[in-house]
């Protein structure tokens, strides 16, 4: 599984970060990522197919959906 994150400056998204998260001995997937505060839409890829998690809050933004990860 992998997270995908957006980067945007003013409405523009200007770059996409794709990491592998790690899984742990109980089938439990992380990441850890340093990140400004801010508000973020994240996804997922799971077998090569694009996810969201239906227990995080859910945007729409432009036809699509995204999960949204606010850090303060």
């Amino acid at each position: 599984m992998s997270s995908v994150r957006s980067f945007k400056t003013s409405e523009t998204c200007i770059a996409i970060l794709q990491r592998r998260m790690e899984k742990s001995s109980v089938g439990i997937f992380s990441l850890y990522l340093k990140l400004y505060p801010g508000r973020y839409e994240i996804k997922f890829i799971v077998d090569g197919e694009w996810r969201i998690d239906p227990l995080r809050p859910i945007v729409h933004n432009n036809g699509y959906e995204n999960n949204l990860l606010i850090i303060t």
